[in-house]
């Protein structure tokens, strides 16, 4: 997938999460049913833990998700559900900005560094909030 980047050549985490008309941010507030969420919620983990090495994220997160759904099945818990989902998307982008931010400053200390890839999110700490 190309993400949008900013002009020092990051990714755009804020626009990423945050559009209006793409953002994964407004998708999930914008989901309608249950099931609406629960496949928005997925695309959006498979998304962002696509590369090689993601397996053991993605399975963290998808099952965070399945910890919700299931704990919270019912269009009474919509509300709870939509909540938490984007607890956990606001705690990805922020992680995800501040690596960004933390590569940018290496790569200023040290220009002739190997370009190389940031690890992937700690789970668990976007993952402790949602099953509370």
């Amino acid at each position: 997938m190309g993400w949008p980047k900013n002009e020092d050549g990051t990714v755009d985490w804020e626009f990423v999460f945050t559009d209006p008309e793409t953002g994964f941010i407004p998708t999930i507030e914008d989901a309608k049913t249950i099931a609406a969420l629960e496949s928005c919620a997925t695309v959006v983990i498979e998304s962002l833990f696509n590369r090689e090495g993601d397996e053991e994220y993605r399975q963290a997160y998808n099952g965070a998700l399945n910890h919700i759904f299931l704990s919270l099945n019912g269009d009474e818990n919509m509300e709870t559900i939509r909540a938490r989902l984007v607890t956990m998307l606001h705690s990805i982008k922020e992680n995800r900005i501040t690596r960004a931010l933390e590569y940018k400053k290496s790569m200023e200390q040290n220009p002739e560094a190997e370009d190389r890839r940031m690890s992937p999110d700690e789970p668990l700490a976007a993952i402790d909030v949602l099953v509370e």
